[in-house]
């Protein structure tokens, strides 16, 4: 300490105390490196790791602890250069980052921190002042009451203890543990035990012994023993049960040794089967689901959650797919396991091509609205006077099959010759599945009549759930003055506004309006708003902590006489990958890996369902996976294309990837793969000369030359 040494490592060891059982978030602040291990000797260990070099940061892994009890810590951390540092502390729950009132270092008991073991908590009665130094042999007797012999199948006896026992039921030996002999009233423990193992209960099946039981008064007996007399160490803590057994023939569906089973389910649903597989399609189809399985419900989704027994759209026929469309759907039943859930990527190119051409987010159905009237008014209701106006006469809202942006759209005008102010809107209801971050986008487009004063105005409004958002003076879209009598009407021609807006689960509403002041006098004085293209999406409208977000196809490429006829054909050259999750898991504020680059680790991985997609129809793969952002510089929140990495566990599916992804030369299984690799040396972000490549080729290369897989 206070000493600059580089080039070390440090391990600590110790026995950590978690206490209640669900989700635990541990976290170590590094420079550099560190792994971390919890092991309980029962479920498999828990890990995480920084493997690099770094100044002072987090990182944070949120474990799922199976039980409570005791667990060998192991924290190694190494220092390669300048300063060196390393911090374990750990809170309750799902915890996205590092906050004062949650987070405690560990052992610091008086702070409320996670505490180092020994056998004290577990201890109610403290015999060391009557046996210390004086034996290495303590009797207990328990006695319990039975009420009824009849129906008992089954007893355990589980021990908490150090070192030794012999136990006795109504004088009958039935268990002991770490002793061998003839117990005598000196006795002692053949060996010490580690404080670990002494407070793990131990379970013996004594159900051999039922018979030892009797109505009414019975006693458990314990011959505990110490492995010496001044052995500062000793624990004695056993528990009794009895059971019965209904037999009923069911399945579990996670395998749990030397623990209680889970939940047992009657039998399995069967995997859902599609009509029509992933892959490119250009006319439009009717998408079956079925199962095998009577009586099941089907739950499908097109936002890219995961249906489940309760969310998602019952199927009750045939989907119409006319867009590029991902549907996830899994089969339930009351008492069966679930299926899976199945994932199908169906993609139109002329809907790629064309996607946000002008930035707007895409829409995200059902969770959302797509306002594009196209045919009515797509549930938007025409209302006069809704922002504190009283002039109805000089106010009207219609559907327009002509004047929208290239097609039909909203129209309100107001006025003309107002002798009073005047507003008008068009409001929708909607319902969300699930709160949080959604993208709010519209066109809009106004028109002032030609004699409007330099003091009269129009401006065109968007509420949500009653807030106003705009850029504009007033918290407006748009808000023009009038340049006087004698001029040309002014138009302000189709923009576009795009604001991120937390909304609530259930009901929402959604309203597009104008107002405009008192203007009488003439003929001439009035206000056009036009409205297209209203949406609300799970996609963001604008960047997310800082993040930019760029969906759209470059329309100097895409309208370009020479570029844009080649990019059907150029878009099927190679494989397709198709990432569908949660969009939450990519852009909320708080969990989403992309607005949050910068983090790393397994607490910033998300769940996600991998396609690989061959132009030609040849069979490909969907396998569900683990996603999170790859890279070091590249991670900057300035850079609108990060790239994936994919990690293949059994937590998700499948423990690895098999499929020749790169032919008969490369290899043929995977436990992660990386997308986009390019990372900052690429058109989207400052090294928009470097990607030459050259170093991928040379790395294949030397792998071939050494006799490894590799790929050409």
């Amino acid at each position: 300490i206070g000493v600059n040494v580089d080039l070390f490592a440090i391990e600590a060891t110790g026995t950590l105390v978690i206490p209640q059982a669900g989700q635990w978030t541990f976290g170590v602040n590094s420079d550099d490196g560190f792994r971390l291990t919890l092991s309980n000797g029962i479920d498999p260990p828990y890990s995480m790791s920084y493997p690099g070099t770094r100044g002072p940061a987090d990182t944070l892994v949120t474990f799922n602890i199976l039980r409570a009890g005791a667990y060998t810590m192991r924290l190694v951390q190494f220092e390669n250069t300048g300063g060196a540092e390393a911090e374990l502390f750990a809170a309750q729950g799902n915890k996205a980052s590092w906050n004062a009132t949650d987070f405690r270092l560990v052992g610091d008991t008086a702070s409320g921190g996670l505490s180092f073991a020994g056998l004290a908590g577990s201890i109610q009665t403290n015999v060391q002042d009557v046996l210390r130094n004086v034996n290495t042999s303590l009797w207990v007797r328990i006695p319990f009451q039975i009420d009824t012999l009849a129906g008992w199948q089954g007893m355990t006896l589980r021990m908490q203890y150090n070192d030794a026992f012999v136990a006795y039921l109504n004088g009958v030996e039935v268990a002991r543990g770490n002793f061998t002999g003839t117990p005598a009233w000196n006795s002692a423990a053949d060996s010490p035990r580690d404080i670990l193992a002494s407070m793990t209960y131990q379970t013996f099946n004594i159900g051999q012994h039922l018979d030892k039981l009797v109505l009414g008064a019975n006693v458990l007996a314990i011959h505990a023993m110490n492995v010496s007399a001044g052995d500062g160490n000793f624990l004695v803590l056993p528990e009794l049960s009895l059971g019965k057994t209904e037999y009923t023939p069911t399945y579990f569906s996670r395998p749990t040794p030397g623990a209680p089973n889970t939940s047992a389910v009657f039998d399995v649903v069967a995997d859902t089967k599609f009509s029509a597989d992933r892959g490119f399609y250009e006319e439009p189809f009717q998408l079956v689901i079925s199962t095998a399985t009577p009586g099941a419900t089907i739950r499908y989704t097109l936002d890219g959650t995961e249906p489940t027994a309760t969310t998602g759209i019952v199927y009750t026929g045939p989907i119409t797919i006319d867009k590029t469309t991902t549907v996830r759907a899994a089969a339930f039943k009351h008492g069966f396991q679930p299926t899976n859930v199945d994932t199908q990527t169906y993609i139109f190119l002329a809907d790629v091509i064309r996607q946000s051409r002008d930035g707007e987010p895409a829409p995200s159905l059902p969770n959302g609205v797509f306002g594009t009237f196209t045919t009515d008014l797509d549930g938007f209701v025409y209302a006069d006077d809704p922002f504190g106006t009283s002039n109805p006469t000089k106010a009207d809202g219609t559907r327009s099959s002509s004047e929208g942006y290239g097609g039909a759209g909203l129209k309100i005008v107001l006025g003309p010759d107002t002798s009073a102010a005047a507003s008008g809107a068009f409001t929708k209801t909607f319902t969300l599945e699930k709160a949080g971050l959604y993208g709010v986008w519209l066109r809009y487009r106004m028109v002032l009549g030609a004699d409007l004063a330099t003091t009269e105005y129009g401006e065109l409004v968007l509420q949500v759930n009653g807030t106003r958002y705009g850029a504009d003076t007033g918290t407006s879209l748009i808000r023009r003055y009038g340049d006087g009598p004698g001029g040309s009407n002014l138009v302000y021609g189709w923009s576009f506004y795009g604001v991120n807006v937390n909304l609530n689960a259930g009901s929402n509403t959604i309203r597009v309006g104008a107002y405009m002041t008192a203007a009488a006098g003439s003929s001439a004085k009035w206000v056009e708003a036009y409205f297209d293209d209203i949406i609300v999406s799970q996609w963001p409208a604008a960047s997310v902590n800082g993040q930019r977000i760029d969906y759209g196809m470059d329309p100097d490429i895409v309208d370009s006489a020479t570029w844009g006829p080649q990019m059907r054909a150029a878009l099927t050259q190679i494989p397709t990958i198709s990432l569908v999750t949660d969009l939450r898991n990519l852009f909320d504020p708080s969990i989403g890996i992309y607005s949050n680059p910068q983090q790393d680790g397994p607490n910033w991985e998300r769940p996600v369902s991998a396609e690989y997609i061959l132009p030609d129809g040849s069979k490909g793969f969907q396998v569900n996976a683990g996603l999170r952002i790859r890279g070091g510089f590249s991670r900057s929140t300035s850079n609108p294309k990060h790239a994936f990495r994919l990690f293949f566990r059994e937590e998700y599916g499948a423990a690895k990837l098999r499929y020749p992804l790169f032919g008969d030369q490369g290899a043929e299984e995977f436990d992660n793969i990386d997308l986009r690799c390019s990372q900052n040396y690429s058109w989207a972000f400052q090294g928009s000369t470097d990607n030459a490549v050259v170093r991928d080729n040379y790395a294949r290369s030397t792998q071939g030359a050494m006799g490894q897989p590799y790929t050409r």
